[in-house]
């Protein structure tokens, strides 16, 4: 059987594993770079063997009830090899992996109300976890317990007992839920998305085709591995495409950016991405010094995503980097979101992302849509797509469109069960985000829940964020959102700086000044208040986007508390 036919005949990511192992099983296929420096490796058959062991024990723990019920397990496990094998593991259980990342110790009572919440939405049958994690999270077991509506079995993967049981394997199929992707929290409260096996291998495959991989790829990955982009982007299309990927911790990078492009550099990496912001950091805090034992010219694919791309970010970061081998023409921005299991738009039309100026806002090109799925742009008042260039909201139909939201039926409907005239027979996926098509390809202008409406005008809080951020190069990350204040919405912006501690009053008013002038001459917009924070403490999600929704919640309160 040829390389990419076991992928393409696979009709369940267990399917797929074991016809993997049974043509590579020796070959390795994840390395996890530890903070310590070392590195753990699992190849195919390690994975297979360790996974089906995992998935013996797990089925022997679920009641008989549970075991026929789509039993949900959560997986509260720091990112490394025990995450990957317990997720694979619940796959081969034939139960529901929920993977979720752990609260830090130090930060549990401010961490904690996301698993909380997610327990009483999820009601796992088991919750698995290491030892050391399995301490720290004594203290808010029992509020776990409680979000669940039972005393539930904790299971900590790495003292798991020698012990044999039989691995039952599980009747299940395409359509069989595979995991609960829980959204991300940037916009709202998180809803788990009801991913299928179908979903996954059918994303995976347009992942393969729009990045150009082969047998021949080697993947390097810090993204979160508990959803979208750092699970199905960085787990699940190595095993897809039968290649490598060398995986390290997102802590780390944030601690150290080099770590990033020195893992591409001595791995020879093919394929590598991230959020804009990644590409900024690099940019800023990475020395000549530093590039010097730098060569980046094995990178072929650069994907960004998952939050707005900025021109300026793609620019200063080739043109930092030329040095080192990085081509300007491995970029390759994309779009995508959980509940189409990930990946929308990547494929390339031209050989650099295009740059389209609308609004007095340049956009940076998405790419292609797959040409597998429908995606339309859509008006919302006439529910009618739109002409070419005209702005719409993004509705997408085909085989990566999940299945729905665990639990919540009229969400459900609402969001995946929409239909336009002429395609009666077609639902589609309202994304709630807002795009355009130009020559072919897609560019995203920013979320309609995050919509600034300010004296009766609409503004995107993309556009003003670029703004900001290219107004001083102090200016690491900003978030704009609106404010109802004195029964009138207006625009609040809170900026991240590089230095806050070093400004004194008279250089911290200068810095607003010139935010104001900014904002009103390139957007006709008034700033009501500037909310300056310091570097890292603008609220962000686990995979690194702004939490607009957050901010302005943080901010009403504080207001509320003043009045």
């Amino acid at each position: 059987m040829q390389h990419l036919e076991i992928a393409s005949t696979s009709q369940t990511f267990v399917q797929l594993l074991e016809q993997r192992t049974s043509q590579q099983a020796d070959k390795r296929l994840y390395s996890f770079l530890r903070d310590d420096g070392g590195e753990d490796t699992l190849s195919y058959a390690q994975l297979l063997t360790r996974a089906q062991h995992f998935a013996a024990h797990l089925q022997a723990g679920l009641t008989k009830e549970e075991s026929h019920s789509e039993a949900r397990v959560l997986l509260l496990l720091p990112p490394g090899l025990d995450l990957i094998t317990a997720f694979f593991g619940c796959l081969l259980a034939g139960t529901i992996a929920v993977p979720l990342p752990p609260p830090h110790p130090a930060r549990l009572a401010v961490q904690k109300d996301r698993v909380l919440s997610v327990a009483l939405d999820a009601q796992p049958a088991i919750v698995f976890c290491d030892a050391a994690t399995q301490i720290a999270l004594e203290p808010i077991r029992r509020e776990i317990d409680a979000a669940a509506g039972k005393t539930l079995p904790w299971l900590a993967c790495d003292e798991l007992p020698a012990n044999e049981f039989d691995w039952r394997r599980p009747n299940i199929s395409g359509q069989t839920t595979a995991f609960l992707q829980y959204t991300s929290g940037s916009t709202s409260r998180p809803k788990g998305v009801l991913v299928s096996h179908e979903n996954l291998l059918h994303n995976c495959a347009l992942i393969y085709r729009a990045f150009g991989h082969n047998s021949q790829s080697h993947g390097v990955i810090w993204l979160p591995p508990y959803h979208d982009m750092g699970l199905i982007g960085g787990v699940l299309q190595p095993l897809y495409g039968g290649f490598p990927v060398s995986l390290f911790s997102p802590t780390s990078f944030l601690m150290k950016p080099l770590r990033w492009l020195q893992t591409i550099s001595d791995s020879r990496a093919t394929t590598s991405g991230a959020p804009n912001f990644a590409f900024e950091l690099c940019a800023h805090k990475i020395t000549s010094q530093q590039k010097k034992y730098l060569d980046l010219s094995s990178w072929q694919v650069a994907f960004v995503g998952a939050e707005p791309v900025r021109e300026e970010t793609l620019n200063r970061f080739a043109s930092a980097f030329e040095c080192c081998g990085f081509r300007r023409e491995a970029f390759l921005p994309c779009y995508g979101l959980a509940e189409a299991t990930l990946l929308v738009s990547g494929e390339k039309k031209n050989p650099v992302p295009q740059v389209v100026e609308k609004n007095n806002s340049r956009f940076v090109s998405c790419g292609l849509a797959a040409s597998e799925l429908n995606v339309q742009i859509v008006d919302r008042e006439r529910s009618t797509p739109v002409a070419e260039g005209e702005i719409g909201e993004i509705f997408v139909a085909g085989k990566s469109v999940a299945k729905g939201y665990w639990n919540r039926e009229e969400e459900s409907r609402e969001t995946f069960g929409a239909r336009l005239p002429g395609k009666d027979n077609q639902t589609f996926l309202r994304t709630g985000d807002f795009g355009f098509f130009q020559d072919g390809e897609l560019f995203i202008c920013g979320r309609q829940k995050d919509l600034i409406l300010v004296a009766g005008r609409n503004h995107f809080p993309e556009d003003i964020e670029a703004t900001t951020e290219a107004s001083d190069a102090l200016i690491r990350a900003s978030a704009a959102f609106g404010a109802e204040i004195e029964n009138e919405e207006k625009l609040v912006v809170a900026v991240e700086l590089d230095r806050l501690s070093a400004f004194d009053e008279t250089q911290k008013n200068a810095l607003m000044t010139k935010l104001k002038s900014e904002v009103a001459s390139r957007h006709d917009l008034r700033i009501h208040e500037i909310l300056l924070y310091r570097l890292g403490a603008l609220p962000r999600t686990t995979s690194g986007k702004i939490q607009r929704a957050r901010c302005r919640a943080e901010y009403s309160a504080t207001r509320n508390r003043a009045e």
